[in-house]
């Protein structure tokens, strides 16, 4: 019996990406769209193209997920970023998956593929990663894993099972937007990093992850073929990085004063002489 499937999209202010997200899953038999405060016309766009609108205060990315998947009418799950969209090939394979009453404790793997600057990019994901990386699930027999408050995943009971067909990471953004996201992530990251080393990251690994980092995205995964939009790319993941791990440090270790003390700048008065 063929399962029926909701996507769930978190938005804020996504007017400029939603149509198409929306019209990448309009197979689906609901589209929910949970928003957290959009003063855009993000819901309006929903709402004409069919969306079921929820309006839900921001939680965190875990939780705001978790909530999404609570509201949705279908046990069966695809969460779907704002700024991405289902090739038709994906669409079609999931299709045909849910067609064949798969296993509930089951999840499907999707490939994800970047975009940077308008072209499609070598994804820089470890293959770990790839080969679990679940977007479509049945919350009856998954949860969120605990352990990531950002760039949640759903951790599953069965089988990861791939399904073929791109799923488009295309975000369209200037590298000021795209810096501007890095920050606002690493300072959830930067808690993580603390959580795993109490600390804080060493002089060493502030220094020696970004420089890896850059060495994965631009030499072993392929970005060196793309010439200077490849290297912009992978400075760009290393600085995400650097930042990361700068907020750890930060917050564990420096210490600070609103002002100077005063007397860098007050005039010094010697007593009056008699």
């Amino acid at each position: 019996m063929e399962q029926s499937l909701t996507v769930a999209i978190l938005t804020k202010n996504g007017e400029l990406v939603i149509e198409r997200a929306i019209r990448s899953a309009s197979w689906a038999a609901e589209v929910l769209i949970v928003d957290s405060g959009s003063t855009d016309k993000t819901c309006e766009i929903a709402t004409r193209l069919g969306a079921r609108v929820v309006h839900q205060s921001w939680l965190g990315w875990r939780a705001q997920h978790k909530r999404a998947v609570e509201l949705a009418s279908h046990d069966w799950v695809m969460k779907l970023d704002a700024d991405e969209v289902i090739s038709k090939e994906l669409a079609a394979s999931i299709q045909q998956a849910l067609a064949a009453d798969p296993d509930p404790q089951d999840g499907f793997v999707v490939e994800r593929i970047d975009e940077f600057m308008g072209r499609l990019m070598p994804t820089t994901a470890r293959r770990k990663r790839r080969d679990t990386f679940v977007r479509i699930f049945n919350r009856r027999f998954s949860v969120w894993d605990p352990d990531k408050p950002i760039h949640e995943e759903a951790k599953i009971a069965g089988r990861f099972r791939p399904v073929s067909g791109p799923l488009l990471h295309w975000r369209n953004a200037s590298l000021s937007r795209i810096l501007d996201t890095y920050n606002a992530n690493a300072d959830v990251e930067s808690k993580v990093i603390l959580n795993r080393s109490p600390n804080g990251p060493s002089l060493l690994t502030i220094a020696g992850k970004p420089v890896l980092r850059f060495g994965w995205s631009y030499f072993a995964c392929g970005n060196w073929r793309y010439g200077t939009l490849g290297f912009i790319r992978s400075a760009m993941q290393a600085h995400a990085e650097f930042i990361s791990l700068a907020k750890a440090w930060e917050q564990r270790h420096a210490q600070r004063q609103l002002q100077p003390s005063a007397e860098f700048y007050e005039p010094s008065h010697s007593p009056p002489q008699n």
